[in-house]
């Protein structure tokens, strides 16, 4: 019997694989890592509010005023007169009281130095000072007399209308009051007819007890009176006889 030949394959060693540590695998869990529990919070009853800083009150605070001042930025004591001018400004005032003007160009509008010549070429009429202050004072008068004109005109025409004396006692007026409807009384006259009628003895009104203060009727009657003074010391001027003006 013939022997069978077996030929023998060798297979390959398996491979082995090192088995990691116990130690390694803790170290690895250990490593930092994002996590959202509650756990990582260490003191869990801290209070995460604002900082809160303290001012050191041992210091004193200086009351000053640096950032509105305009002037002198040192503290000094306040004095009397005339308030300096600001000490970081420089200010400088130049009057010229004779202009050198040139009188040709003025008057002409020539200069034969032409652009040569040292004087101003201006032909404006520049007035000084005390030239402006009188023409203001009679602009200023004129106006007030014709203030004064129409206010004479306007207080005859109100006159005319008013009676020369309070109707209720027949006499001038004693500092006199008006009505609600306009018309003119005495005040003690006015008062005394209120506490029995309390109606206007003009147009029979009711008042409701105010009188005001006529100072318009009292300025118009000043001035009414002055004018018949006035007038009556025209027409008793003595002539150049001696005698009188009749």
């Amino acid at each position: 019997m013939a022997e069978l030949s077996t030929t023998e394959t060798a297979m390959p060693a398996p491979v082995a694989f090192k088995q990691r540590s116990r130690r390694a695998k803790n170290n690895r869990n250990k490593k930092a890592a994002i996590s959202a529990s509650s756990t990582s919070q260490r003191n869990p009853d801290q209070d995460h509010g604002p900082t809160a800083f303290r001012a050191n009150r041992e210091v004193p605070i200086s009351d000053t005023n640096d950032a509105t001042k305009r002037k002198d930025w040192y503290d000094q004591p306040t004095t009397k007169g005339p308030a300096r001018a600001a000490s970081n400004v420089r200010i400088t005032t130049t009057f010229d009281f004779k202009p050198d003007v040139c009188k040709d160009y003025k008057k002409t509008g020539f200069c034969g130095f032409a652009e040569s010549c040292i004087f101003l070429h201006s032909r404006e009429d520049d007035k000084q000072g005390w030239q402006l202050d009188k023409e203001w004072e009679v602009v200023v008068k004129s106006k007030k007399k014709i203030s004064e004109a129409v206010e004479d005109e306007g207080g005859a025409e109100m006159l005319d209308k008013i009676p020369f004396a309070c109707i209720i006692y027949e006499g001038p007026y004693k500092q006199p009051v008006v009505t609600r409807c306009g018309h003119y009384f005495c005040e003690a006259c006015a008062l005394k007819r209120y506490r029995k009628d309390p109606t206007c003895k003009n147009c029979g009104a009711a008042t409701m007890g105010v009188f005001n203060t006529a100072s318009k009727l009292e300025r118009l009657l000043r001035r009414k009176r002055e004018r018949e003074e006035k007038r009556d010391g025209e027409t008793q001027e003595p002539d150049g006889e001696g005698g009188m003006k009749s």
